[in-house]
């Protein structure tokens, strides 16, 4: 069975984005790994991801997560399709 991993990412942010990642897996095995990335960037390793604020104005970001367990069994990614919005300034 699958890991399944949630978070709390909002829409949009004034500053940094630090979103916390979430993960159950109803299997026999436990979870591995959680990863995430942005903008279809390098992965990263973790349950905690900080997206930094853009230099000015506002910036979108694609955000995707997922999780992996000791057996091997890898859940597909969770894409936040809108983005998360980052503004430097409200």
């Amino acid at each position: 069975m699958n890991p399944v991993t949630t978070s709390n990412a909002l829409a949009s942010y004034v500053g940094p984005a630090t979103i916390t990642l979430s993960v159950t897996d109803n299997g026999t095995a436990p979870v591995a790994n959680t990863y995430w990335r942005v903008d279809g960037g390098a992965q990263q390793a973790g349950r905690t991801a900080v997206v930094a604020q853009p230099a000015s104005g506002q910036q979108s970001y694609t955000f995707e997560y997922w999780s992996v367990d000791l057996s091997g069994n890898e859940e597909l990614p969770h894409n936040m399709l809108n983005g998360i919005k980052l503004d430097k300034t409200a």
